[in-house]
């Protein structure tokens, strides 16, 4: 507290560490801060002078050296001199003894802007807290609040016109005033900040000394509203483009000290709206694996024409908020979409084109949401040609410092999926591959949980169940230490083993391992796998016709998500199968281009045909084919090349290969071809697998039909029937009765086992008659 009413408020808390036996002081402060009444507060009735240095130009070392003559005369002088904020007062040739009072020095803090009160009514301490927040003790502009607290614009103005002449000389080129993007000020943030735009090491001794910053107890600091208001002010004439520098500047100068969530929060505490989307757009996916709920909430905390500004927010929010609150419980689309009429789909490959040139994370953010999209709509072929040109795009930012490698990472797990489900696994298991490697790398547990069972699932599709078995441990190291979306993550690795379990024709723990997971196929991208699971279930219990049912009614519920390349190919698959097992055609459905070959060549061995088996085992393999890697296509071919060889002949190797690598259930397929019902007796087995398979053979149930044979005459009436002539037509054509017709065409009934023309016609296309 001053202890003299005619002291400035500020002086007796100088006066405490000043040394009392200096005649000379410097004072170097702001104009408003009461610079003159501290010089005379300091004099007091001690024989001395004031010289203020402010306002004219003279020669510095003159009269520096007149004075100091004066004081060497006169024992009893004192010398107060109020210097310009130019002023270099080290580079001045002063006396050893003086002292010197800068801005903070003239700066009033809470307990001595009391002092400025109206004298009538004593100013409370309470609301000299909020004037000091103010205006930061600033004299003029406290003088004038502790009057009138609506006294705001002449305040501010008072503490503009000093602190604009302040800072042309003690911050010319305006880095400290860049300061005022900062919310928070500690050593550790502002020297963050500071080395992300400035070659100088700055702090919070800079800030303070140029009186920008005040101390807010427990020695944290602050700077107070008016001053922030007069820096934004100065600091927004460098222009629109320098303003996104430094506020990019702070979000990464805070990401990097304080984390992603703690900086979100502060940004959204002080309304930073276009800083805080700016955040989540470059940094979404760390918040998105660690809590997706409080990313939804901050960005749902934005203003709407703040988020207007990212056309595909609302695409993002929604999607995020299917996978937090809805998870796998959202349904397929039920219609067939028209990519051609899909504006958002137009837009995101607009975008997506444009971005790509220059790989950044918005590039990649707006990358995903169009395969997701696209994916999310049943359009599988666009969004397969998206995941290529995102794929690409990732090849090319490899090691890039423009890209979040979790981003990246994300965005190759949502390719490989992506490609998976159009078909193409060479190019899914690839990116897979590389998510998986750099989610490793990253020790991001999400992503590596979520990329090793997906690859998991592929490799158990493709018939390598052992490595499928490795990708599953380090699912199961991984999944334990993610903080949300088990269920979901765990998805394909439950259905890898499920599969696991059916190739060793083990039911029960096939069925077991699905208990957590919806009874029938929902909205997961693995859907089909599910669904394929549950026919093939049927069929171990030989209920081929429930299969097929299982199948058919599948299809007609999810009619373009069965379109997919990845799903019709284990729908088709699973209904050959089951066809197999009936003994009956193919059902309509079915596309023979898609079934897996190998599946078409045991129907061929089946049927007595081993010269068309080998065929179809020759042909070259297709990125499309998923038992690339099983056993069961190596027995097949060995079988066909050998078809006039006993089956003994062929036990040695097949057993060998079973040992090796092969399944059970690669076996119970063999139980189909002619010769190799007793396949449990042909090789060498242990007891467990000997009694497993007497089991499948005991409930296959009669052997399969032989391929109808037909003479040359009922095959040239067929081909007249199929060709739509009547019974008359062809008997004219031929030069036969009617009656000689009609017992060809009885024939061909009971040969292809049909009640008529329609289903004749379908038995025989089914054979390839």
């Amino acid at each position: 507290m001053s202890l003299h009413p005619n002291q400035h408020p500020a002086f007796a808390r100088f006066s405490k560490w000043a040394d009392s036996s200096s005649r000379l002081l410097l004072v170097k402060a702001a104009s408003g801060t009461g610079r003159r009444w501290f010089a005379r507060s300091w004099i007091a009735n001690r024989h001395g002078e004031v010289h203020d240095w402010t306002r004219k130009d003279f020669n510095e070392a003159k009269q520096i050296s007149s004075l100091v003559q004066r004081l060497d005369r006169d024992p009893e002088l004192h010398l107060a001199i109020i210097l310009k904020p130019t002023h270099l007062i080290w580079s001045m040739p002063w006396p050893n003894l003086i002292l010197i009072a800068q801005q903070q020095d003239l700066l009033l803090d809470p307990a001595e802007i009391v002092e400025v009160g109206p004298a009538a009514a004593e100013l409370s301490l309470g609301r000299s807290l909020e004037i000091f927040e103010q205006c930061g003790g600033w004299l003029a502009a406290a003088k004038l609040l502790a009057q009138d607290a609506e006294a705001t614009q002449p305040a501010l103005q008072a503490i503009r016109s000093g602190l604009a002449m302040w800072l042309k000389a003690t911050d010319p080129n305006g880095e400290l005033s860049e300061a005022v993007c900062l919310s928070v000020f500690d050593e550790d943030i502002i020297e963050a900040f500071f080395g992300e735009i400035s070659v100088h090491s700055r702090g919070v001794k800079q800030l303070a000394d140029a009186g920008l910053l005040r101390p807010n107890g427990d020695e944290a600091w602050m700077m107070p509203a008016m001053f922030r208001q007069a820096l934004t002010e100065r600091v927004s004439l460098s222009g629109p483009e320098r303003m996104k520098i430094l506020e990019n500047a702070l979000i990464r100068a805070s990401v990097g000290i304080y984390g992603i969530r703690e900086t979100a929060a502060t940004l959204a505490e002080h309304r930073k709206w276009e800083m805080l989307l700016r955040l989540l757009i470059d940094n979404w996916i760390e918040l998105f694996l660690e809590n997706p709920t409080e990313l939804v909430g901050l960005v749902k905390q934005i203003p709407p024409f703040i988020t207007a500004q990212e056309r595909f927010l609302w695409l993002a929010v929604r999607l995020l908020i299917t996978a937090v609150e809805g998870g796998t419980e959202t349904k397929l689309p039920g219609f067939t979409p028209d990519y051609s009429t899909d504006q958002v789909a137009h837009k995101l490959l607009e975008d997506t084109v444009y971005l790509y040139r220059k790989p950044s994370n918005r590039a990649l953010t707006v990358g995903i949401l169009e395969v997701v999209y696209l994916r999310s709509r049943g359009m599988y072929v666009e969004a397969g040609a998206a995941a290529i040109r995102m794929h690409d795009v990732l090849r090319r930012s490899v090691n890039s410092d423009k890209t979040n490698p979790i981003l990246a990472a994300m965005a190759q797990l949502q390719v490989g999926i992506t490609l998976l489900i159009a078909g193409d696994q060479v190019a899914a298991r690839q990116a897979l591959e590389m998510s998986l490697v750099a989610a490793r790398a990253l020790d991001q547990p999400f992503l590596l949980a979520d990329s090793a069972g997906k690859i998991a699932l592929l490799n158990v599709l493709e018939g390598d169940f052992a490595a499928a078995k490795i990708f599953l441990i380090q699912h199961d190291r991984a999944i334990i230490r993610t903080t949300w979306g088990r269920p979901t993550i765990a998805r394909a690795a439950a259905l890898s083993r499920s599969y696991l379990a059916l190739t060793e024709l083990d039911l029960h723990t096939s069925r077991q391992v699905l208990q957590d997971i919806p009874e029938m196929p929902d909205a997961d991208e693995f859907w089909a796998v599910h669904a394929y699971l549950l026919a093939m279930h049927k069929t171990q219990e030989n209920l081929p016709e429930a299969a097929s049912r299982l199948i058919s009614t599948i299809r007609q519920q999810r009619h373009n998500a069965a379109e997919a390349a990845f799903s019709r190919k284990l729908l088709d698959d699973a209904a050959y199968v089951a066809s197999m097992l009936e003994r009956t055609y193919l059902p309509q459905a079915i596309d023979p281009n898609t079934v897996d070959p190998i599946l078409v060549a045991l129907r061929y061995l089946r049927d007595g045909q081993p010269d068309s088996a080998l065929a179809v085992l020759q042909m070259p393999k297709s990125m499309t084919d998923i038992r690339s890697r099983g056993n069961l296509g190596a027995y097949l071919k060995l079988i066909a090349q050998n078809a006039n060889l006993p089956v003994s002949k062929l036990k040695e190797q097949i057993s060998r290969m079973h040992h090796d690598s092969g399944s059970l259930s690669e076996l119970a397929m063999l139980m189909l071809i002619p010769g190799w019902g007793e396949i449990s007796e042909i090789i060498k087995l242990d007891q467990s697998s000997k009694v497993i398979l007497e089991d499948v053979k005991e409930d296959s149930g009669p052997p399969p039909r032989k391929r109808p044979s037909l003479t040359p005459r009922e095959r040239e009436i067929l081909a007249q029937l199929r060709s739509g002539m009547s019974r008359r037509e062809i008997a004219e054509e031929t030069f036969r009765s009617e009656n000689t017709v009609k017992a060809q065409m009885r024939s061909l009934y009971r040969k292809l086992e049909s009640n008529d023309l329609e289903q004749m016609l379908e038995q025989a296309r089914i054979w390839g008659l």
